[in-house]
């Protein structure tokens, strides 16, 4: 049984309600529950239409204050819960751990109607996904968008506070752009488990920020390769005819590539940062194939992962970005770093001054 309360009003929900605890707490038999199991109470502030998400499961109960009790609970450990708040179109989540026999409170109040208040002439609202997921050893891209309020300055989006094992390189929106995408990278050093990042939007003195869920799982262990063909066993691999092999196409020479890039690029430790290598054929032939980019420092541990292409066949350029990083222990200064480019058969690459602080 679960008690609701709205306004000064209590409200017992029987069936549902039920459900509601199992999706709390988990099924625990009734048989198991001892004298030294308690429930956890917990009261959620929210907008009076607001809905509420507990680990996945839409409540159905309304009003600005909700209260919320699990099934007894085994004492001498927390219990965590996923919540999501959906207010005017705007969400938000939070994680919360609850302790048997206590109460404990969550107002989301402020932070919701923050969300959705008109913003002034000269601002810009900053908007994430509410969660992401990355592989340890893994990367994914991390949309995001700005609402522009008579505001055409660019603005740089940094995420705040990661964890150990995970770099997300800053963004920027240039004068009226208002999508662009980073990318989460996580490193074999992370450790499983969810985080609330704080994103930060700034345009000169004016700031904005969003809060998102990154959760970072062990990968999914990879399929063994089929074992080779035993000797006089059946090859269902489809075959070709002779005079279609002969007209296929073969590889082509690539026309020499121009290269364009910042002459220089600084790094601080820890950190990464974002860096477009934009390529094109001297004479406009389409690439063929698509570009492999790589850095190299000499004895500095150089990280670059591909973050975005616009790479196409049809096309005689595109654009490649990359995110840098160095490693925490990496030396600080001044050094020369190798861009190297490879398409086809065609090779090149040029050198860029690489500046690394704290």
């Amino acid at each position: 049984m679960i008690w609701v309360s709205i306004g000064k009003q209590l409200y017992v929900f029987r069936f549902a309600s039920f459900f509601l605890t199992v999706v709390l707490a988990g099924w625990t038999p009734r048989s198991a529950w001892g004298a030294d199991k308690r429930p956890a109470l917990l009261d959620v502030l929210l907008p009076a239409d607001a809905e509420l998400e507990v680990n996945g499961y839409k409540t159905k109960s309304m009003g600005e204050m909700r209260r919320f009790e699990s099934p007894p609970l085994a004492k001498g450990r927390p219990y965590t819960y996923s919540l999501k708040a959906t207010w005017r179109g705007h969400s938000l989540t939070r994680r919360v751990e609850l302790q048997p026999d206590k109460l404990k409170t969550l107002d989301l109040r402020d932070e919701l109607t923050a969300l959705t208040a008109p913003k002034p002439r000269g601002s810009f609202a900053l908007l994430v996904p509410p969660s992401l997921t990355v592989p340890v050893e893994g990367s994914a891209p991390l949309p995001i968008r700005v609402k522009r309020f008579d505001l055409p300055d660019a603005i740089r989006v940094t995420l705040h506070h990661l964890p150990k094992g995970l770099i997300a390189p800053d963004a920027v929106l240039t004068d009226g752009q208002t999508d662009v995408q980073t990318i989460v990278v996580v490193t074999k050093d992370a450790v499983p488990g969810t985080w609330q990042i704080n994103v930060l939007g700034v345009s000169g003195d004016i700031r904005d920020s969003a809060t998102i869920e990154i959760t970072v799982v062990t990968p999914t262990p990879k399929v063994d390769r089929p074992s080779p063909r035993r000797p006089n066993e059946k090859d269902d691999t489809e075959t070709f005819p002779i005079d279609r092999i002969k007209s296929a196409k073969v590889d082509q020479p690539t026309p020499a590539l121009e290269l364009i890039y910042p002459k220089a690029l600084e790094l601080r430790v820890g950190q990464s940062h974002l860096l477009e290598v934009r390529m094109k054929t001297a004479n406009g032939t389409p690439l063929a194939v698509a570009p492999n980019v790589t850095m190299d420092a000499g004895g500095i541990l150089l990280r670059a992962v591909l973050w975005t292409s616009s790479f196409k066949p049809d096309k005689s350029d595109c654009t490649i970005g990359l995110a840098v990083s160095v490693d925490k222990d990496c030396s600080l200064g001044e050094f020369e770093a190798r861009v190297r480019v490879e398409t086809g058969r065609e090779k090149t690459e040029r050198s860029l001054r690489l500046t690394i602080t704290k």
